[in-house]
């Protein structure tokens, strides 16, 4: 299973690097954001151990050190009550 998890944790990671400041600015200005943005910064939220509301999302995206707090996730540490907090598959 964990073979299977990996290539996809490699691209997410990687996609971090291709996020600039201007990106997560507009994603800070949206009052009601698309559903893909509001569903992602859950996503984020949840990893981040922090509430899943957009009002939290956009504190969450207004720290300075954002993406360095996502790089700096330790995946293999999440216990299995926050990887499951939005729902496990099975």
């Amino acid at each position: 299973m964990q073979a299977a998890v990996l290539p996809a944790l490699e691209s997410a990671v990687a996609a971090l690097d291709a996020i600039n400041k201007a990106d997560i600015i507009e994603m800070r200005t949206f009052i009601k954001p698309p559903a893909l943005v509001q569903l992602t910064m859950e996503g984020v939220c949840i990893l981040l151990q922090e509430k899943t509301d957009w009002d939290a999302a956009k504190r969450v995206m207004s720290d300075a050190g954002f993406i360095a707090r996502l790089i700096d996730v330790s995946y293999a540490k999440l216990c299995a009550g926050v990887i499951c907090r939005r729902g496990c598959v099975r």
